[in-house]
């Protein structure tokens, strides 16, 4: 049989399953990686000592946060528009209620973040916008990048929940649930 047989035996609705699978692990696993020797334990010491000054410490943060929020709310729609799209495509009941789950949990990390951690990006950002920080500014900014940290990981039940949910409905797909 040619490849191009083979690809057709393959089922419709695991096309986009295994494209969101690999978005959303991106997403997943590039957190792990950041939250482990990115820009905030840089910045909070967590690797070693830097001397950098709170005002380059919030400068750190910001451009970390601008560049990693470019591609992950695309790359949250990416993935959910995607299990939706499977979610539609399957006849399985099962893998339909996989693909659904992962698609409204990773849709629910904007809201959850809109709600809890845009007050805290908001502050971090306005400080780094600043020429000079003021003492009791500087005394913040390891505050609020200690916070940020913390709320950033709580959506790591969102990111857990939703690629093994994702995974769970490929795998349904690929072993015919």
């Amino acid at each position: 049989m040619s490849v191009i047989g083979h690809l057709r035996m393959i089922p419709s609705a695991a096309w986009p399953l295994g494209v969101g699978l690999l978005v959303n692990s991106a997403i997943l696993f590039g957190n792990v990686g950041v939250d482990l020797a990115g820009a905030v334990p840089i910045s909070r010491e967590k690797l070693g000592k830097t001397d950098l000054r709170p005002k380059d410490n919030v400068r750190i943060w910001s451009l970390f946060y601008k560049t990693a929020a470019s591609y992950i709310v695309p790359g949250i729609i990416s993935t959910t528009s995607l299990h939706l799209l499977a979610a539609y495509l399957t006849p399985s009941r099962r893998v339909r209620n996989f693909a659904l789950t992962a698609a409204l949990v990773s849709l629910s990390i904007i809201p959850h973040t809109l709600l809890f951690i845009l007050p805290t990006n908001k502050i971090l950002l306005g400080l780094d916008k600043k020429a000079e920080l003021r003492p009791a500014e500087e005394k913040d900014v390891g505050y609020y990048i200690g916070r940020w940290s913390a709320l950033h990981k709580g959506r790591y039940v969102q990111y857990v929940t939703s690629w093994t949910a994702g995974l769970g409905a490929l795998m349904g797909v690929v072993g015919r649930w």
